[in-house]
């Protein structure tokens, strides 16, 4: 027996649910990000709160604003720079896996992984710095009667 099947609209249909499965997978990925950055922060401010008392010192002490935003800079720029590592190189590890047992193929553009770890020093530097402007913006007279 010969039977008929219509091979057009069968790719159709997988085409329209890949497109969906697609536009489900950047959202996803898009919330991951934006509640990473929420959660960034949340840890910068916390962080800036905690360290008051030291920044305060160190202004005190005659440290100069732009040795005090040269610290934090390179603090969260370590702290991107770490994160982003290890995300790219565990990334490449699953893709490598996946790639070379399930598919039987790996190909990796890696200006991508490179687009990935500047884009997240960049956005960690951002994000910390905005957590830690409101102590970096009060005076040391400010800080002290807190205490």
């Amino acid at each position: 027996p010969i039977s008929a099947i219509d091979i057009r609209s069968t790719v159709e249909r997988g085409i329209l649910l890949m497109e969906k499965m697609r536009w489900a997978l950047n959202l996803m990925a898009g919330i991951s990000l934006f509640s990473g950055l929420l959660v960034l922060y949340a840890i910068a401010s916390r962080q800036a709160e905690t360290r008051r008392w030291d920044l305060n010192l160190c202004k005190v002490l005659g440290a100069q604003r732009r040795d005090l935003y040269l610290m934090q800079l390179t603090e969260f720029f370590t702290l991107g720079l770490a994160s982003a590592s290890f995300g790219c190189c565990l990334s490449v590890a699953l893709s490598w896996a996946l790639g070379k047992w399930i598919f039987d193929r790996f190909k990796m553009d890696f200006s991508v992984l490179l687009y990935s770890i500047l884009g997240t020093i960049a956005l960690t530097i951002l994000v910390g710095w905005l957590g830690s402007l409101i102590v970096f913006r009060s005076r040391p007279a400010e800080l002290l009667q807190d205490s």
